[in-house]
């Protein structure tokens, strides 16, 4: 873990990141500025499209990545990282 996220004491940014990412994109997808699973497929007209998740150079896994961390800390009510949420195994 320390090889891959530099000094020990920085782990704890990595979580909170990711549940601003989730906080801001579920934030976006509710005022319409962002594509939501109800808009539905693309529309062919480009004054009706919302930008999506590559749109904006993220991958579906990234917001999902994001929201079970938010999630995670919500339940526990702290944040304190663990290797496997960071990816590190």
């Amino acid at each position: 873990m320390v090889a891959a996220f530099g000094w020990r004491g920085n782990a704890g940014v990595v979580p909170g990141a990711k549940r601003r990412l989730a906080d801001e994109y579920d934030a976006a997808q509710e005022r319409g500025e962002v594509a939501s699973v109800r808009d539905g497929r693309r529309s062919s007209e480009a004054e009706d499209q919302k930008p999506t998740v590559a749109d904006i150079s993220l991958i579906h896994k990234d917001i999902h990545e994001a929201r079970q961390i938010r999630d995670w800390v919500s339940e526990r009510g702290h944040c304190r990282a663990t290797p496997e949420m960071l990816g590190c195994r």
